[in-house]
């Protein structure tokens, strides 16, 4: 049935080496050794950004204090509604600033938190809702509230998030029911869901990059 979605998950790992070490090229000896270990330890750029923000950042041997003030400084530009637009109105402006978003506000949460970001058609936020909270593995979720809160707000897409406190990032069978079953409600009002992100210790799981949300909506299998 095609890759599986771990393949297609996966980050060419020397593009992202290459990126880190072009950005921190002016403030290190060897960038290209930096950038092996920390993608080593925090798996991909935004988890490196988001890390450094939250002050979750190597000692000082292995990272220079430039460095860290540098990665928060980016943190703090993508995260900022401020810089992203000279108005009240944020927008979600990439996957990457999405996920940076994500784990700055959900990564040590304690219990899975189901949150839902409304947005209109030029990916304003219009609302970011915490729709439910559950224990520390699950959460209930209801598609008829989703639908109904898109419709209040005017939405025509939404994005969906919840985060796995205690385990990887990597989507369980409920996770996948849950999520067709929003995908197919809101089809039904004509939202799109533009993705459903799952953030963990070990990273962020992107449903639309895997490509599962193009299989529901065609009503295919997973996998």
């Amino acid at each position: 049935m095609g890759n599986h979605p771990r393949e297609q998950q996966a980050r060419p790992v020397q593009h992202a080496q290459d990126l880190l070490a072009k950005l921190i090229d002016r403030l290190v000896d060897d960038p290209q050794t930096l950038s092996q270990q920390l993608l080593e330890r925090y798996r991909d750029i935004p988890s490196v950004v988001t890390a450094f923000a939250a002050g979750k950042f190597p000692s000082p041997d292995m990272v220079p204090r430039c460095v860290a003030e540098y990665f928060g400084l980016i943190a703090d530009t993508v995260c900022c509604p401020d810089y992203i637009e000279p108005t009240d109105t944020a927008y979600v402006t990439s996957p990457d600033a999405l996920s940076i978003m994500l784990k700055r506000d959900m990564l040590d949460l304690e219990i899975e938190v189901f949150r839902v970001i409304f947005l209109n058609g030029s990916n304003a936020i219009l609302s970011d809702q915490v729709m439910w909270t559950g224990t520390v593995n699950s959460v209930q979720t209801h598609p008829r509230e989703v639908m109904k809160q898109a419709i209040l707000v005017g939405a025509t897409a939404i994005v969906l998030a919840h985060n796995h406190p205690s385990s990887s990032a990597y989507p369980s069978a409920t996770d996948l029911s849950i999520t067709r079953n929003i995908v197919v409600a809101c089809a039904a009002i004509d939202v799109e869901v533009h993705d459903h992100m799952i953030i963990a210790r070990d990273g962020a799981f992107s449903m639309r990059s895997a490509g599962l949300l193009t299989r529901m909506k065609d009503g295919g299998l997973f996998w």
